[in-house]
């Protein structure tokens, strides 16, 4: 196997030295004053100070016997090597101290260099053009970190981006006094601060992963613990695309949920992110993280750039102008290959071109982690050999560490490790797929995934004593708090777009707004001519109203959640508030609901004409029955949307629906005549409060009976909820109000769990 270039930088007093691995027919370097591979200058130096030894696994270091010792960064910060015992950097990020007088820097080669600049004035950190150090990431603040000097000759760290900083591994909360070796890290950035200075690059790169026993327990039949992921540990490095395969049940999918931060319900075990907490610090480190799923998280009705265009907008907030939104953009969809298709609308793409469009969803993050949950399920051969060669591009020419789970086995040799998983959650082999093939002594894939289906024991075990690991096998912590959203923005960017999610379906949208219409005219078809003459007559067709109203507010929105609950759960990872996600929902429920309610009174009142009485609340009876007919359809939505916000797919809504329907006529009021626990229900449907609004109205309590006609002295009985007061009809509206609260209430609680649910 052919192993990886490093480069080393060497920070002496004010100047910085590069070496390379390529320049060394070895892989073990020594460092020091004398006679080593690399020279120090530095008195405070050993002339044979530090060993480093480069293999498959990474770099490893051990102190030469030094006089003023070896120190290697941990993540955490410092601790001192001992003599000739090897020790395991951080993945593609390894930093070293040579006494408290030089440093050395090594780290995968990317093709830039690091560099050197002085802060003894003060320098600025961020996305802005403006900046010291411009940092080219919709992730980075305009203005997001300042260096600047303190009192005693000290400088100090100040964070003012909304992301995060992190110095030794730790996020800060607040300024930090700068110290020579500290490692400041800002998304996928780095920099080390040394005499005055700080030694950065500013290309992001893949990140590098370390696990160290990962361990999920959930509950099985009776009760008992199921381990599910057993105690698993394995190191990623930067830019590596690596494949995670496996039979039924070995764990895979939660193998990926874990290691990407996305599972924080681990019994035990650790994560690191370029030597940083990820369980711990999720919140933060959440925007370099690209998580594809198995369906796809794209809006067919969307063309493909109108999609890339929502979504930049809800992952940048208010960071980026229209011209670096559009640069954006342009890059990601010639990173897919979708350019010539980017005003195509999605739902006419292939399945391979849509598989790429939902990377593309996430590239437009910048992701340096990048996993993808069987991406090649459904591809014909040649579209998934296309795509694997595709994901491999972006991890070795765009700087991703990209991790994918299959089952496809015939492109694994694009792969620079696969990850092995068998029974019961067990790793059984972490390494390229020639040295697997070694491993389990056989070339042929398939009885590989024989052997780890009938003996995961024994090569987990295997694998345990092939590769030593050290680490942390505490429960993991918790994320912090979710950083602070501009909600009116995000309110904004879903409004419009769910509106013109709506205006593209022109065949939904012809339905929407045909349905009031035909039922204005079925509604003709059944009146008696003289309608508003009779009590039975009046109080049918407005209950025939009332149902029309509450089925068209119901199917109006009762697939609407469900359909996008993929999309939503990978948005609400990415910080969309559920919140504001509703009330978009809501707002353009209102805006259907205004135009079906007027569409069907024209109709109602061309067809039928409207009672000839007094206006009662508003200017005229129009009015009066519009806006009662309004609060009926909006309330029904409100219902849809917390159908579709519980169940997870648009068959189960629909199939919930004709439930629905039938406790709204069967606890009217109407039909039956209700009274105890039966009438107490009747408060929870709309159309009680929909029909005592009508009946308040057209005062149905006064009209005579069909049988007065013949039988003069029959006494008309007075309904309590047809009383004719504006403080019941007001009562009735308030109470569709509350209905209208308590169920988006109701919605937004439903939809907090989402990004539990199974992946």
């Amino acid at each position: 196997m052919k192993l990886k270039e490093y480069d080393i930088y060497v920070i002496e007093g004010e100047s910085i030295c590069k070496y390379s691995t390529g320049m060394f027919p070895k892989r073990e370097l020594t460092v020091g004053t004398v006679g080593t591979d690399i020279m120090v200058r530095t008195p405070s130096v050993s002339k044979q100070h530090l060993q480093i030894r480069f293999g498959e696994n990474g770099v490893s270091f051990a102190d030469l016997g030094s006089s003023n010792g070896s120190f290697l960064f941990t993540g955490k910060g410092f601790f001192q090597l001992e003599r000739l015992k090897y020790f395991g950097g951080r993945q593609g990020k390894n930093l070293v101290m040579l006494g408290n007088a030089v440093m050395l820097l090594v780290v995968l080669s990317h093709g830039k260099d690091y560099v050197r600049m002085p802060v003894q004035m003060g320098l600025s950190i961020g996305r802005s053009t403006n900046c010291s150090i411009v940092l080219d990431h919709v992730g980075v603040s305009r203005n997001h970190a300042q260096i600047v000097p303190a009192e005693g000759g000290n400088m100090i760290l100040r964070p003012i981006g909304k992301n995060g900083s992190f110095v030794n591994g730790k996020e800060l909360d607040g300024v930090h006094q700068l110290k020579d070796g500290d490692y400041i890290q800002i998304l996928n950035y780095s920099f080390v601060y040394f005499g005055n200075s700080v030694i950065y690059r500013d290309v992001a790169v893949g990140s590098g992963l370390e696990v160290y026993h990962l361990l999920k327990k959930v509950k099985g039949k009776g009760g008992k613990k199921k381990i599910i992921l057993n105690d698993v540990s394995l190191k990623i490095e930067s830019n590596d695309f690596v494949a995670i395969i496996g039979g039924s049940g070995s764990g895979k999918t939660t193998l990926m949920n874990a290691i990407s931060g996305f599972d924080d319900k681990l019994t035990g075990g650790a994560v690191f992110y370029n030597g940083i907490d990820l369980l711990e610090n999720f919140e933060t480190l959440k925007s370099v993280i690209g998580y594809v799923p198995q369906q796809d998280i794209i809006y067919e009705n969307l063309t493909l750039r109108k999609m890339l265009h929502y979504t930049l907008k809800l992952k940048s907030g208010d960071e980026l102008t229209k011209e670096e939104m559009n640069r954006k953009i342009d890059k990601v969809l010639e990173i897919v290959e979708l350019t010539q298709h980017q005003h195509t609308y999605i739902r006419k793409l292939s399945g391979g071109q849509k598989k790429r469009a939902s990377i593309a969803v996430e590239l437009l993050g910048d992701p340096s982690l990048f996993f993808l949950d069987e991406p090649t399920s459904g591809l014909d051969p040649g579209t998934e050999a296309h795509l694997m060669q595709s994901l491999q591009k972006l991890a070795k020419n765009e700087s991703k560490t990209v991790i994918l789970v299959t089952h496809n086995t015939q492109n694994l040799d694009l792969c620079d490790k696969v990850i092995f998983m068998g029974a019961g959650g067990k790793i059984c082999f972490c390494g390229n797929i020639e040295d697997a093939k070694q491993y389990f002594k056989t070339d042929d894939l398939i009885k590989i995934y024989e052997e780890i289906s009938e003996r995961p024991d024994y090569w987990s075990e295997k694998y345990k004593k092939t590769f030593s690991f050290s680490g942390s096998s505490a429960k993991p912590q918790k994320s912090k708090p979710t950083r602070g959203v501009n909600y009116f923005r995000q309110f904004g960017v879903l409004t419009i777009r769910y509106a013109e999610l709506i205006k593209n379906d022109m065949a939904r949208l012809i339905l929407l707004f045909a349905q009031p219409v035909v039922m204005g005219f079925l509604m003709f078809f059944v009146a008696r001519a003289q309608v508003y003459d009779y009590y039975e007559d009046a109080k049918s067709i407005f209950f025939v109203m009332s149902c029309a109203a509450i089925w068209l507010g119901v199917f109006n929105s009762i697939q609407e959640v469900c359909k996008e609950r993929v999309i939503l759960k990978r948005e609400y990872m990415g910080n969309v508030k559920i919140p504001v996600y509703i009330l978009s929902k809501y707002l353009i429920q209102i805006i259907i609901a205004l135009v079906q309610a007027a569409i069907m009174l024209l109709t109602f009142m061309l067809t039928i004409g409207l009672p000839d009485i007094e206006p009662f609340i508003f200017p005229s009876t129009f009015m009066d029955m519009f806006f009662v007919l309004f609060m009926t359809i909006f309330t029904s939505a409100a219902l849809g949307l917390v159908i579709s916000s519980f169940v997870k797919s648009s068959d189960r809504a629909m199939a919930i629906a004709p439930f629905a329907l039938i406790v709204q006529l069967l606890f009217s009021g109407i039909l039956f005549s209700l009274s105890g626990f039966t009438e107490v229900l009747s408060f929870f449907t709309v159309s009680r409060w929909s029909m005592e609004a009508f009946g308040n109205l057209m005062d149905l309590n006064n009209m005579k009976l069909v049988l007065q006609d013949a039988y003069p002295q029959i006494a008309h009985s007075v309904e309590s909820m047809f009383v004719h007061s504006q403080p019941r009809y007001w009562l009735s509206i308030a109470m569709m109000g509350i209905m209208i609260f308590l169920l988006m209430m109701i919605s937004m609680v439903s939809l907090r769990n989402i990004s539990k649910n199974d992946r």
